[in-house]
């Protein structure tokens, strides 16, 4: 499951806190870092090379629509000054299924005696 964020200058959005809300498909962000304003997510398939995930226009533009739904004053493409894109380690979809429909929980496996394996989650948290 591919995820894409955006970072729009702290100024473009006038806030002292960020947000986060639900769209259709995906959780919405609008979190303060720095100087800038990291806006996301995406969430969509990604058979390409793991190595090099990659946002698409298609994302840029997801984000921006949903986004200037709960935005006073629009941001454009020519606000986004960074834009970046990674991969969740979820545990594989049923076939035909959606990863957006995926638990975002991890999976604990003990195969045989002395190896763990883990499987899933997300980045924020397979730590744990």
């Amino acid at each position: 499951s591919k995820g894409v964020h955006l970072l729009v200058p702290r100024d473009r959005i006038d806030a002292g806190c960020g947000l986060i809300t639900r769209t259709k498909s995906s959780l919405l962000f609008v979190i303060p870092w720095g100087g800038h304003w990291i806006i996301g997510t995406t969430d969509t398939d990604w058979e390409l090379d793991k190595a090099h995930p990659a946002a698409t226009a298609a994302d840029i533009d997801y984000i921006l629509q949903h986004v200037n739904s709960v935005l006073a004053t629009k941001l454009t493409r020519e606000d986004v000054e960074g834009v970046y894109a990674g991969l969740r380690p979820l545990l594989a979809a049923p076939e035909g299924g959606s990863t957006a429909n995926l638990s975002r929980e991890h999976h604990v496996s003990h195969t045989v005696p002395g190896l763990v394996m883990i499987a899933g989650g997300k980045w924020t948290t397979y730590r744990v």
